[in-house]
Parts: C-alpha cells; structure tokens; sequence
C-alpha cells in the first residue's frame, strides 16, 4: 500500500464533497448542503411553475423572466449533472470508472436528470425549435422527481421498495389478476344491460380500482344478480389483498428506521475517526517539518520513501481500529 500524492488526496476529498452534496447533505459541507437546499427549491419552483406557465394571460415580460428562470435552472441542473457523472465511481464503487459513468446515465434517475437539462439546453442554443420549448413545459413535472434524493422519507420509499421488492411484486401483481378478473366479468355482465354505463373493459375496470381501493364513486354501479355476486367478491377479496402490500411497506418502513439509525451511529463514528486521522497525520507532518535531518538531499529521498511506506501501514491500523500502538519513524526512530 502507498501513499497517494497530496495533490490526489485534495483530488479525492473534493470528490467525496461533491458526491456527499449530491447523494447525501447531511454529511455535506456547509456549501453543498447550502447547494443541496438550493437544488430542492429550485426543483419546486419549476412543479410549480407548471401552473403558471400553462396561463395564455401572461404577458410578454413575464415570459422573458420565466425563461431567463428556465436558463438559470437549466446551469444548475446542468452542474448537478455533471457532478453526478464525475463521481459515479463512488455511488458505484463495485464498478470500473466508465462502467459506473455508464450504469449512471442508463439508470432511471439519470435519464430523468438528462430530459431535466438536455431538451432545454437545446432550446437555448437553438438546435431545437423556440416552439419546442412549449412543449418542454411538461417535463418541469419530470424535473419534480429529482426532489426525492434530497427529501428523507421519500429516500426512505424508494428504499423500502427495492429492499422489498420479492415481496412487493407477488402482492401486486395478485392485485393486477384481481383487477382484471372482475373487470372482465363485470363487463361481461353488465354491458347488456347498461351499455351506456359499462361501454368497455376498461369502464369494468375503472369500477373495479374504485372498488377495491374502497373509493366508491357510485358512478358505475351492477344491477344484474351476477354483476352484484362479482362485486361481493370482489369486495371481500380486496380487503385481504390490499392489506397484504400494507402490511408488508409497514415492516418495510420499521426496518428501514432501524437501518437508517445505524447509518448514522455508523456516520458519527467515520466523522470522529477521520478527524482524529486527520489530526495525527498533521501531527506527523509537523514533526518531520522541524527535522533538520530532512534538509540534506540524499538523505531526504530516502527517508520519504521508508517514511511513506510507514505511514501507510500506520495509516491502515489506524483504519482498522485506531489502535493506541506506538508508531515510531524508520530514519530518525523518534515516536510518531
């Protein structure tokens, strides 16, 4: 194991920063968290700025300002953009540099982050049609799903989903054969009688989602015998089917608060043993600088070499356990 050069250590840090800024504010420095708040405002506005936009009654300067709002918007996603890329090694960490840039841009948030900044900017230049950009207008709604990385408990969703997704899966798709089943049937015996009401499957099945989500517009209602049997049924069997994906986000969303309370146990202890490795390596640096043994030119590349190499391996115990044993320099044998 070797030391990287100081320049590579800044190189790495600032790497992390950015990629704490982006992926998780709270062990962010001031300036990303302060980039962080930013991004989630900015991602509200443009919701917003959905219902606005839409408004034939705007005046000319008010859509001088909405663009000049876009472009802004657009350099700052764009930066997020590019931050993301650039540390995409460390969100996947198992994968090759490119690989991981790769995995990133193909992944679902990173197609949304690409229509979030891309379509605009070709407006912007000109590759793409002015009248384009009324179209674009609906992507700020896209632009809204950015906002769950940076919002906890809608992390936390996303989270209970992918770490339940063998159990999720077979619950809804029991509710899919449920829907369909009685959106069927319900049309089947519905739609001679009220032909009006019950037009297709899909009518069946809009009665069938009210239905098992105990909505109940009452617009669509069976009046034959068999029709009223399929929404007894239907009726009885939801009550266990929903409960099943319920009961299982519930379970979800308690183990999720345990893991996520170790993470930051485990956060706290990282924060506290890189401040302590940070002060002994100072310490070190510090001693070395007094050494006048360091200033004759042969002697000092071959005591950065051995004292590299000491460093290194104090550096891994300090790692592994911040262990109290007693470093001590290979060229001057003075205590670390």
């Amino acid at each position: 194991m070797s030391l990287h050069p100081p320049e590579n250590i800044a190189y790495i840090t600032r790497k992390e920063k950015v990629y704490a800024a982006l992926n998780e504010p709270s062990r962010a420095t001031l300036a990303g968290k302060i980039f962080s708040w930013v991004l989630t405002v900015l991602i509200v506005l443009n919701a917003l700025l959905v219902f606005v936009v839409f408004n034939s009654r705007l005046t000319s300067n008010i859509h001088h300002v909405l663009y000049y709002f876009d472009v802004a918007c657009t350099f700052v996603f764009l930066v997020e953009y590019i931050g993301r890329i650039w540390t995409a090694d460390i969100a996947y960490s198992h994968l090759s540099p490119i690989k991981a840039r790769i995995r990133y841009l193909i992944s679902p948030m990173g197609i949304i982050d690409f229509l979030a900044v891309v379509p605009f900017i070709g407006v912007m230049l000109g590759t793409l049609p002015y009248q384009t950009f009324n179209t674009l207008r609906v992507l700020r709604v896209i632009r809204l799903i950015k906002i769950t990385r940076y919002i906890s408990g809608l992390n936390m969703i996303s989270r209970v989903i992918s770490s339940r997704r063998e159990e999720i899966i077979p619950a809804v798709a029991v509710l899919a054969v449920l829907v369909m089943a009685a959106s069927v049937l319900m049309y089947q015996f519905e739609n001679p009688v009220q032909p009006d009401k019950f037009d297709s499957i899909f009518s069946g099945m809009w009665w069938a989602i009210t239905t098992i989500t105990s909505t109940g517009y009452g617009d669509l209602t069976p009046i034959t015998a068999e029709g009223r049997l399929v929404g007894m049924i239907t009726m009885l069997f939801s009550i266990c089917i929903v409960a099943i994906p319920a009961g299982i986000f519930t379970a979800g969303f308690i183990d999720e608060a345990h893991a996520e309370r170790e993470r930051k146990a485990a956060l706290n202890a990282e924060k506290k043993r890189r401040k302590e490795e940070k002060s002994y390596l100072k310490h070190v640096h510090a001693k070395h600088a007094n050494d006048t043994s360091f200033a004759q030119p042969t002697a000092n590349k071959a005591c950065f070499q051995e004292e590299r190499s000491s460093l290194a391996s104090t550096h891994k115990d300090f790692q592994e356990e911040g262990s109290d044993e007693t470093h001590y320099c290979p060229h001057c044998g003075k205590p670390l």
